[in-house]
């Protein structure tokens, strides 16, 4: 006999699951994250498992759990049955006096229907796992994981759909936050979809994009099921960023309410870059998106912990120019010049840095030369002959133009201070 927990799809209309919806929304580019049993096994619960062969296999995608202990008919390789994803759970007791089956077809039955790995409770059964099937696993990287009696097939289960939930909510979230986003023009339906990811969302939001990685899977866990309580907030995760959005029904109760959320949030993310929104009506998700999505770009690019998005910041203009020729020439253009000034090979690094903290210490040469532990004539005489050599001498404003936008566009294109490009 087969048991197995109810599928948990994505129930979307015309779709059969999550994946199915990234093609024709414009969202197939975005780097969803799906479960894999690599992720599972992080789980605390599985402290004591060990991985017997297929290590390889890993990162296959979980889909469903089912227990598995029994010997099989044909009628199980129908695919309502048995599908790829499927996650297994097995003594292997079966097999110790069966003659009806041996368990080189149960494992070859496993793979050829790309399961995503097997689940061995115990140590009874563990004398049917030959060398010639591990061998086989090896070879096909189909995990086949050891864990001890003690654990019962209930807890294995329990943990294994937390993950499951969790990775199908947040697939179908970030498709429809994607819609949002991504489509052409703003729509009504937007707030449709919005209220289809958390009914509760309130007057006002804001959205919080985060780059880095949670100190543990249980740190991850924790916090969506915290989520999950919120009555108005949700998070979304992909391969490269987070999205948190929280709301409510004043700016004043959001603005804290997101101060000490993130507050909580960061503890378990260290080091990682954070890009807010400011705090808007519902209606304006779409903005926020963008405008979170761009902040987090610039604090990735200066090295920003947390960039809030203000309009006045001109690196939100130079952003458009990211992937253009045109950054690229003015900044060669810019180190050539100033190359040609009479600036050695050997002391233009010195010298580009020397402007560029001149600049950022907003043209106070005694704060810059502490900064740079040099003499404050030494920081003038460079400053001077960049000037110079720019053909800036009498217009300063100019210059500290010229200069604060050459540094931005070296943070965005990623140019090291001689000018040369990052290789593709």
């Amino acid at each position: 006999m087969l048991f197995r927990y109810p599928d948990i799809r994505c129930a979307v209309i015309g779709a059969a699951d999550c994946r199915s919806l990234e093609e024709g929304t414009g969202t197939d580019n975005m780097d969803i994250m799906y479960v894999s049993l690599r992720d599972i096994l992080e789980n605390p619960v599985f402290r004591e498992a060990e991985v017997l062969c297929g290590a390889e296999g890993l990162d296959r995608t979980v889909g469903r759990v089912s227990v598995f202990d029994c010997t099989y008919e044909e009628s199980v390789t129908d695919p309502n049955i048995l599908s790829d994803g499927d996650l297994y759970i097995t003594c292997l007791e079966q097999f110790n006096d069966s003659v009806r089956q041996t368990p080189q077809e149960f494992f070859r039955l496993l793979i050829e229907q790309k399961s995503a790995g097997l689940f061995v409770v115990g140590e009874h059964g563990l004398g049917n796992l030959t060398e010639d099937i591990t061998a086989l696993c090896d070879e096909k990287n189909f995990p086949v994981i050891h864990v001890p009696i003690e654990m019962p097939y209930a807890l294995i289960m329990d943990t294994v759909n937390q993950y499951i939930l969790f990775d199908n909510t947040n697939a179908l979230n970030a498709l429809k936050l994607g819609r949002i986003r991504y489509a052409r023009e703003q729509t009504a339906a937007d707030l449709e979809i919005l209220n289809s990811i958390k009914p509760g969302i309130g007057r006002f939001l804001a959205v919080s994009y985060v780059s880095g990685e949670f100190d543990s899977e249980l740190s991850r866990l924790q916090l969506y099921k915290h989520f999950l309580k919120e009555p108005g907030d949700f998070f979304v995760l992909n391969q490269t960023q987070k999205i948190f959005l929280f709301s409510g029904e004043t700016k004043e109760a959001l603005q804290r309410h997101r101060r000490i959320m993130m507050e909580r949030i960061l503890e378990n993310m260290p080091g990682a870059f954070v890009g807010q929104s400011r705090v808007m009506m519902r209606r304006d998700v779409r903005e926020a998106l963008e405008e979170a999505g761009k902040s987090l770009i610039i604090a990735e690019k200066l090295g920003v912990q947390n960039q809030v998005y203000d309009p006045l910041n001109t690196m939100q203009l130079l952003l458009i120019l990211r992937d253009s020729r045109a950054a690229v020439d003015f900044y060669e253009a810019y180190v050539e010049r100033i190359r040609e000034g009479g600036i050695s090979r050997e002391n233009l690094q010195e010298t580009l840095r020397t402007v560029e903290v001149y600049a950022a210490q907003q043209g106070n040469y005694r704060r810059a030369a502490e900064v740079l532990e040099q003499h404050e004539n030494t920081v003038r005489y460079r400053v001077n002959k960049v000037r110079t050599a720019l053909g800036m001498s009498e217009d300063p404003v100019k210059f500290n133009e010229t200069v604060a936008i050459a540094v931005k566009i070296r943070a965005l294109i990623g140019a090291g201070l001689d000018g040369a490009m990052p290789e593709e």
